[in-house]
């Protein structure tokens, strides 16, 4: 979880959205979007913060009950693949095909080791239904959340998002039971992580004592950031060599 973040798949039939889904968690045309069923052929990766949690967040290819065009079915393949090793599924259906959509969905989630609070469907194109449609939830499958959105429109965005960031920090921080959380096995990486967490309780103290302290306030930021990199592997070449001279018999 340190290095690769949280995995986020965005599954689903072809032109349910996905792609501009992507793109709106992404901040950035990340993904051709088209009209076209089927533009989507690889799968896209993209890195995010999501509540202070590292993400990374994956666009795969829409998945037909039929096709018999090659790069399309290996699309599909590596979007199963990607499925079964997400920590979450964003499940996309487009609202005015949910029961077509939703059976889909099932073809991709079955026999996938998933527990239901971890797939999050999302309901897209409201901004098609018209005032005398009425939008029926799928049943058949539990899910952790179901949310109406419209990545046009951006309405019902705000709260799926927010939803999102729920479920990713409850994986990193054991507030559900149900979640393992991130764990330090490395007795080197629970150092630094203990001398970043005291860098920050100084600098904490340190920032109640007025402009006075300022300088040295963020000279704790400074040492906290360093303890973490050196987890990261963000790290300067001297660290690396007094790592070598204190842990190691090397000659001079």
């Amino acid at each position: 979880l340190l290095r690769e973040g949280v995995k986020i798949a965005i599954v689903g039939p072809p032109n349910a959205g996905k792609s501009s889904l992507f793109n709106v968690l992404a901040q950035q045309d990340a993904a051709i979007v088209s009209d076209i069923a089927g533009t989507t052929r690889d799968v896209l990766s993209v890195s995010l913060d999501l509540g202070g949690v590292k993400c990374t967040l994956q666009d795969t290819a829409g998945v037909r009950t039929e096709t018999k065009d090659v790069l399309e079915l290996e699309g599909i393949k590596r979007a199963r693949s990607v499925a079964e090793k997400a920590d979450l599924v964003v499940a996309m259906v487009d609202a005015t095909e949910a029961s077509l959509g939703m059976e889909i969905v099932k073809q991709v989630l079955m026999g996938k080791k998933l527990e239901s609070q971890n797939v999050i469907l999302a309901l897209n194109k409201l901004d098609l239904m018209n005032a005398t449609q009425t939008l029926n939830r799928p049943g058949g499958l539990d899910f952790g959340g179901t949310y109406e959105i419209s990545c046009v429109t951006q309405q019902g965005i705000t709260e799926f998002l927010d939803a999102l960031k729920t479920q990713v920090v409850a994986r990193t921080s054991n507030q559900d039971d149900s979640y393992e959380g991130a764990m330090i096995t490395r007795a080197r990486h629970r150092q630094h992580v203990e001398a970043a967490a005291e860098a920050l309780e100084r600098f904490i103290a340190l920032s109640d004592q007025g402009t006075m302290a300022v300088d040295m306030a963020a000279e704790e930021l400074r040492l906290a950031s360093s303890e973490l990199g050196r987890i990261t592997g963000a790290v300067d070449v001297e660290d690396v060599l007094d790592v070598l001279f204190t842990d190691f018999c090397i000659g001079k």
